[in-house]
């Protein structure tokens, strides 16, 4: 065959074949096709309709609506999403709060651009199977839902960053939870919680751990684990010990265990460098270790209504300090490394035994606030005088009979 030949073949075959494919696109759609066909275009007018039934979308164009990213329906009455909500494939965030769903369609799996849905308020009695299909998802917060469990499916939402989770009355986490490793907040509070998983341990970019108003006897040991964790919230549980692990959170800036059994705390609390707030308080501790003077960072440390009976020397190291409370406890004395506290500005120590202040108060030039009501102090430091920025002694309720304080002093 010369080249001639071997090109008028190859013209002919691709004539055949674009003639093959003009025939298959003029062909008649099949039934199955049609129906297909229709059912879909009564799906995009059913979502369309249902969305310009909401005042926000109500003069939007049917290209608008379909091409929207946020749909935002709160406080809208909304008992059921129509199963056709997955042809607005453009959604990135979808705001149900505050309506009447028991449930979500399994369609919305398919809006794969959705990355933060917010279903908080509503009538779920579980946790919504369809929220498990949304890979893509990185903040989902579901509060105030009658879930009592998270199903195992949901280790499915590993790009999932934030999760709210507030009063829903769970009673555990499953153990996979570990596998949602890109997770940077958790936020449980009001919960039935009595323990937690090991594996939440395993959460290495979780920044903030909020379990206040929980029922938890015990932390795990291996809670140090969590390196990258800035805030800790526990208060109102029912804990009874610190891990020793707790001064392995090298990022932690805020720490709260208030309102728990607490008798003690670790020496390792000191091992804290970057904390900027600590608060027992409500607890039944009767000391606090001398390591605590080693959080040099601290600028607020709350430690009301226990049972202490004195405070450490090392409080005095605490240079950053701005506020310092130890009201409602049992101290008779307060160590004269106080009044090296040269930054502090509120001090809070009412309701105590205590029969005299720190004698060199005069170097506390910053304070601004001593409130001291209801102990047993006979006099005030002549020191007081000195201090430029003290504006409120609060000292009703002590057995005073002269005071010194000076004429710009206000007295509560």
């Amino acid at each position: 065959m010369n080249k001639r030949q071997s090109i008028i073949k190859v013209w002919l075959n691709l004539s055949l074949l674009i003639s093959a494919v003009l025939l298959m696109t003029n062909r008649p759609l099949s039934a199955q096709e049609n129906t297909k066909i229709e059912d879909v275009n009564k799906a995009k007018e059913e979502i369309y309709q249902w969305v310009k039934t909401f005042p926000k979308y109500k003069s939007m164009s049917k290209p608008e609506v379909f091409s929207i990213k946020e749909l935002f329906l709160v406080h809208q009455n909304i008992r059921e999403i129509p199963e056709s909500i997955y042809l607005l494939k453009n959604l990135e965030i979808i705001d149900l709060r505050f309506n009447k769903l028991e449930t979500l369609p399994n369609s919305m799996s398919k809006i794969k651009k959705l990355h933060i849905l917010n279903v908080a308020n509503n009538q779920f009695d579980k946790f919504p199977a369809a929220i498990c299909k949304l890979n893509n998802l990185d903040t989902l917060c579901i509060n105030n839902n009658d879930l009592f469990e998270l199903p195992k499916e949901v280790e499915a939402l590993t790009k999932l960053k934030a999760l709210y989770i507030e009063n829903c009355g769970l009673n555990s986490l499953p153990e996979s939870i570990h596998k949602l490793a890109e997770l940077r907040i958790i936020y449980m509070p009001q919960n039935n919680l009595t323990s937690l998983p090991e594996s939440i341990c395993l959460l290495s970019k979780l920044e903030v751990l909020n379990l206040m108003q929980n029922k938890l006897r015990v932390l795990p040991e291996t809670i140090g684990k969590l390196k990258s964790l800035k805030k800790f919230n526990l208060v109102r549980n029912r804990l009874e010990v610190i891990p020793n692990s707790i001064g392995a959170l090298s990022e932690l800036i805020y720490l709260d265990f208030g309102e728990n059994k607490l008798i003690s705390v670790p020496e390792s609390i000191g091992s804290l460098k970057k904390i900027i707030k600590l608060s027992l308080s409500q607890n039944r501790l009767k000391s606090l270790p001398e390591t605590i003077g080693d959080m040099t960072a601290c600028q607020d440390l709350i430690v009301n209504m226990n049972e202490l009976v004195s405070v450490p020397e090392s409080i005095g190291k605490l240079q950053n300090l701005i506020e310092l409370s130890f009201q409602d406890n049992k101290l008779t004395q307060l160590p004269e490394s106080i009044s090296d506290l040269v930054n502090l500005k509120v001090l809070f120590i009412a309701r105590n035994q205590l029969t005299e202040l720190p004698k060199d108060m005069a170097k506390m030039k910053n304070l601004v606030l001593l409130h001291a009501i209801n102990n047993k102090i006979s006099k005030v430091p002549e020191g007081l005088r000195s201090l430029p920025n003290l504006r409120h002694i609060l000292l009703s309720g002590n057995p005073i009979k002269k005071p010194t304080e000076p004429q710009n002093l206000r007295e509560i």
